[in-house]
């Protein structure tokens, strides 16, 4: 019926917003088509993170670190993006590649040193084969991370949270090129989370912890360690920016429909269906 099979014969620009995500659109309206038994195209999909989007510009040629999803999931969809994007287990396997030169060059250190040196950064985890199959190569001692982006839930607190703490204090990256980057601002990496749901609706009975839930453990251990929050841009519904992202792609929607050009469109007023007033509707309302 948007589609234009209906008594008018009019196309109706519509798009579906979610605060999940993990996936490229792409696979996400795919998902959609069957489950609705409609045609959804991949223009028609916003995901959390598909306003990160938006942010490519900034981070042309600087190195993020994203968040989430199982193995390398988000990583594909960060570069799918365009953005030059690491995983926490990036930073594990340059540990281990790093120890290893640092021990081959001083023969006073032990086999047992290695081991206790290589795991350094997150004791309790040691990367396994599958997990060191998803890494790519990086030096982060040389390649500073510019913005953290929690993509979709986090499967490991733990190891996120310190390796996240870890590059927001600089403590990978030369101390020359940290105090550099701290010259032009005293918090010199964005911190962004893309879903601030603290719960979520799942198979078991009761909610389940979301990436809301995630965000709320990592700034109680950020401001116990360090003495206050980080400063960090938050998008999702119900969030503004994410409407105003929502707005621009139906404008676009509006002018292939209307054949005109995007800057001469008259835009019609916008409704929200959703099923969370507080943050569906909620969001609608204010944007």
């Amino acid at each position: 019926m948007l589609e234009g099979q209906n008594e008018l014969g009019v196309k109706i620009p519509f798009i579906t917003l979610t605060n999940g995500g993990g996936v490229v659109e792409d696979a996400r309206a795919k998902e959609l088509s069957s489950q609705l038994n409609a045609n959804i195209k991949t223009s028609q999909v916003i995901q959390a993170h598909t306003i990160i989007k938006s942010l490519v510009p900034k981070y042309k040629g600087k190195a993020v670190l994203v968040l989430g999803g199982i193995g390398d999931s988000v990583r594909r969809v960060a570069e799918s993006y365009g953005l030059d994007a690491y995983t926490p287990l990036d930073i594990l396997a340059w540990e281990s590649t790093f120890v290893s030169i640092v021990l081959h060059m001083g023969a006073q250190y032990s086999s047992f040193s290695y081991h206790l040196l290589q795991n350094s950064i997150s004791p309790f985890h040691t990367l396994s084969e599958e997990e060191r199959s998803t890494t790519r190569p990086g030096n982060f001692s040389t390649t500073p991370i510019h913005a953290v982006i929690v993509f979709h839930d986090p499967r490991n607190w733990l190891l996120d949270t310190q390796i996240v703490c870890d590059v927001l204090q600089g403590r990978y990256v030369e101390s020359s090129l940290w105090e550099e980057m701290k010259k032009a601002n005293p918090n010199p990496v964005d911190l962004i989370f893309c879903n601030p749901d603290l719960i979520w609706r799942a198979a078991f009975p009761q909610p389940r912890l979301g990436q809301g839930g995630f965000i709320t453990a990592f700034q109680a251990v950020y401001q116990a360690q360090f003495g206050k929050t980080y400063p960090f841009t938050q998008y999702g519904k119900p969030y503004k920016d994410t409407y105003d992202w929502a707005k621009v792609v139906l404008r676009n929607q509006l002018a292939e429909v209307e054949q005109v050009d995007v800057n001469h469109v008259e835009m019609p007023p916008i409704y929200m269906i959703g099923d969370n007033p507080a943050s569906d509707i909620a969001g609608a309302n204010g944007a």
